[in-house]
């Protein structure tokens, strides 16, 4: 199974701060945003304050999260939600998702029975860049996946994704 494009297509030149438009090109976050849906990123949204449990965050995908044979000039901005913060531990079971060893009864309703298993996303068992679990995020980092999991190149396979990646906060338009 090949990747599916996580890239969104900006429609703003990136300068300055505030909000911009992005159109979402991909499915890995569906049912939250559906491919093809304009979204708005909140590019000043952790200026003064840190992303939390459950947003969506736009970001630079880390350059090892790419398929073989990406060109790395234009990863583009992909889309997920954070789940594990810094000093979290994330891993996984039959049920699902645990963070700190406990199931979160918080989690938002668009991914409360979803199951994210240790594969890859084209459900082969883990590869040689997925990370192994259970994983402690580590200082100014985040675990992310996509409410589609499988369709989505997300932390599972590539681990943590840096504070620094990270451009802004998703919210629909």
């Amino acid at each position: 199974m090949r990747y599916v494009c996580l890239t969104l297509i900006c429609s703003v030149i990136f300068s300055g701060c505030g909000a911009k438009s992005f159109i979402q090109n991909a499915s890995s976050m569906e049912p939250t945003i559906k491919a093809g849906e304009t979204i708005r990123v909140q590019m000043d949204a952790y200026q003064s304050s840190s992303p939390q449990r459950w947003d969506v965050v736009a970001f630079k995908p880390p350059l090892h999260s790419m398929p073989a044979g990406s060109n790395t000039d234009d990863l583009g901005i992909w889309t997920f939600r954070i789940v594990g913060l810094p000093a979290d531990t994330v891993s996984f079971d039959d049920v699902g998702l645990l963070l700190n060893s406990t199931y979160p009864l918080d989690r938002p309703l668009s991914i409360e029975k979803i199951q994210y298993k240790k594969t890859t996303a084209s459900g082969l068992p883990d590869g040689p860049r997925s990370p192994g679990y259970p994983i402690t995020v580590p200082a100014d980092h985040y675990f992310v996946l996509g409410d589609n999991p499988d369709h989505a190149n997300d932390s599972r396979l590539w681990g943590v994704l840096p504070r620094e990646n990270i451009l802004g906060k998703v919210s629909k338009k």
